[in-house]
């Protein structure tokens, strides 16, 4: 039964976005987890060259210095903290909060066993993200410096060891989480400002990187000598690779394996009460109020917009391009002078900084995907919205206008900002609030008709189509080919020949075109397609 129920869980986590229902498994063409393995290793690729120039820089001046334990000490912690930040809120919703959880205790299934399956589940994400910082590292660490068979075989372990200590933490984390959260009336408030924190966290670190690098190259010693003091596992499992050491080895098992071992223990042990355990919920007082009907239209977009307010996922991940693209030029209009300097460049080569932002702002939004998952999210709730006496067209519409209202208060907001720092002419300002409107527009209708193509409802987690479904991949694909490929077409060949404004009217005339005949395509073909699914 483990083997069942890991196989389920492995196929949900890295392949469930390619099918659309548990009997399409067998009909699952081979091309689409292709495409999915390749985008995965393209991602790898991305991030192992990022990290790979990174080791690449500190190695001399820690090998000179003799510091080569604190190399890989600090691939250790990096490796830690990836694993660690991606891994509290999986732990949380797959552990504790989990769909699933009472219709898996109502089978003849031992706790211990759907406890496993998901603790192998998560181990094997970890390994992932450790993989992706340490396999560069000890490349790069190959290539510069001989190491040893011994100290080999000792980073080998170390690799298969460290996630230990991530996921113990995670779990620990994960489950103070779920319980601070259990009876709060706004937890999913709660959670998107502290998944916010983390993203502000990682744009803060990500754009001091460099800053970042030189001081650990500058202050190797200090900071080497702090880390040994103050984290000791730290030093002993670099030592342990560097130098081949094995009681440094066994020091560092020891900190890695024992609180692993005891979080497993108290897991084991209360499981069953962890997921039963009714813990409530926060009283409501009911008060009466004057009721207001409203047609099927608004109905079908208020139900979909409480589902996206109530749901920190699909909040974050479908609508993180409306967050970046207030807070940029909101940061610009604090920093005018490089506002001005930027203009000025551009206005000294004939190209209009007004439309340059309006570009950017259609850049911003491109990968917001409230649409793209819509369909997929009704779930095993399918057959109540087919029941429902208003028009499938109604249904389809209602969630690409549910996008367009998340996406273009955002732009709107954008371009005022960047219309008071830039100060642009009356029909410049109009284009420039055309162009990302228009492309809304389309991306909204796009990302229902992909999910048409590419529906999936049997899904545990809402992460599974809202972060992996295919039609969320195909539909950013699209959507980012449909910004970059005008400007790079536009950059490379043809600003000799056209005004930057001309161009970007004909390509919002051919939005506007695209956004129509996906709007007659929903309220035909795709209605009668969305009447089909199962």
């Amino acid at each position: 039964m483990l083997k069942h129920l890991l196989y389920i869980n492995l196929r949900s986590l890295f392949f469930g976005s390619t099918t659309s229902g548990i009997a399409d498994v067998r009909k699952r063409k081979p091309y689409r987890t292709v495409l999915i393995a390749i985008l995965l290793l393209y991602a790898f690729g991305v991030f192992a060259v990022l990290l790979g120039s990174i080791f690449w820089s500190i190695y001399e001046p820690y090998h000179m210095a003799g510091l080569d334990w604190f190399y890989f000490g600090f691939a250790g912690m990096l490796s830690f903290g990836l694993c660690f930040i991606f891994s509290i809120f999986a732990t949380k919703s797959q552990l504790y909060e989990a769909g699933d959880n009472e219709f898996l205790l109502s089978m003849p299934i031992k706790p211990l066993t759907i406890l496993s399956s998901r603790i192998v589940s998560l181990l094997l994400l970890n390994y992932l993200y450790s993989a992706i910082v340490m396999i560069p590292a000890f490349v790069v660490y190959l290539i510069l410096e001989h190491l040893s068979i011994p100290g080999i075989i000792i980073f080998i372990i170390v690799f298969l060891t460290l996630p230990l200590l991530s996921l113990a933490l995670s779990c620990l984390f994960g489950w103070l989480l779920a319980l601070a959260t259990s009876k709060m009336r706004n937890k999913n408030i709660f959670t998107m400002v502290l998944s916010l924190g983390f993203l502000a966290a990682y744009f803060y670190f990500y754009s001091h990187m460099t800053q970042y690098i030189q001081s650990l190259t500058e202050n190797s010693e200090t900071i080497a000598r702090a880390v040994q003091k103050a984290a000791f596992p730290v030093y002993h499992m670099g030592n342990a690779i560097a130098n081949a050491s094995i009681p440094s080895l066994l020091l560092f098992l020891l900190t890695a394996i024992v609180p692993f071992a005891a979080v497993m223990y108290i897991l084991s042990r209360s499981f069953l009460s962890i997921t039963t355990e009714n813990k409530g919920t926060a009283k409501v007082e009911y008060v009466e109020k004057r009721l207001k009907a409203s047609g099927s239209s608004f109905a079908l977009f208020k139900k979909d917009l409480a589902h996206f307010v109530s749901s920190p996922i699909y909040m974050m991940n479908g609508a993180l391009g409306s967050v970046l693209v207030v807070a940029l030029p909101v940061i610009a209009l604090f920093n005018k002078s490089f506002m001005g300097d930027f203009s000025g460049a551009l206005e000294g080569i004939g190209i209009s900084a007004g439309l340059v932002a309006a570009a950017f702002v259609a850049m911003c939004v491109s990968p917001n995907m409230v649409s793209a998952p819509s369909v997929s999210l009704e779930g095993k709730t399918l057959w109540i919205c087919r029941t429902l006496p208003v028009p499938s067209r109604s249904i389809l519409l209602s969630k690409a206008a549910l996008h367009f209202a998340v996406t273009e208060p955002a732009v709107i907001i954008a371009v005022i900002i960047f219309g008071i720092i830039l100060k642009p002419g009356i029909g410049e300002f109009l284009l420039m609030l055309l162009f990302p409107t228009a492309f809304t527009a389309f991306a909204a209708l796009l990302g229902v008709t992909v999910n048409l193509r590419f529906p999936k409802f049997d899904w545990v987690s809402e992460a599974q189509v809202i972060k992996q479904g295919a039609s969320v991949l195909v539909t950013m694909l699209i959507t980012m080919g449909a910004i970059g490929l005008p400007i790079i077409l536009y950059a490379v060949l043809l600003a000799p020949w056209f005004p930057l404004a001309v161009f970007m009217l004909i390509i919002t005339v051919i939005y506007i075109i695209a956004a129509v005949l996906l709007y007659f395509y929903l309220i035909g073909s795709g209605s009668r397609r969305f009447e089909s699914l199962q």
